[in-house]
């Protein structure tokens, strides 16, 4: 989550980051996601750089 969104976050629950490391064919690639649940069991979710 970014840092102006985390310094806000109202959330019921920590924010946890989510990373999926595909082989495919020789070539690797990581998706990292970050994950939380808001208030009301909403949910975000978003993909975050996959540089990091």
């Amino acid at each position: 989550m970014p840092a102006e969104q985390l310094a806000n976050w109202r959330g019921q629950s920590k924010p946890i980051i989510v990373d999926i490391d595909t082989d495919a064919t020789g070539l690797n690639q990581r998706y990292s996601y970050i994950c939380a649940s808001g208030p009301g069991g909403s949910a975000f979710v978003q993909r975050t750089d996959p540089g990091r």
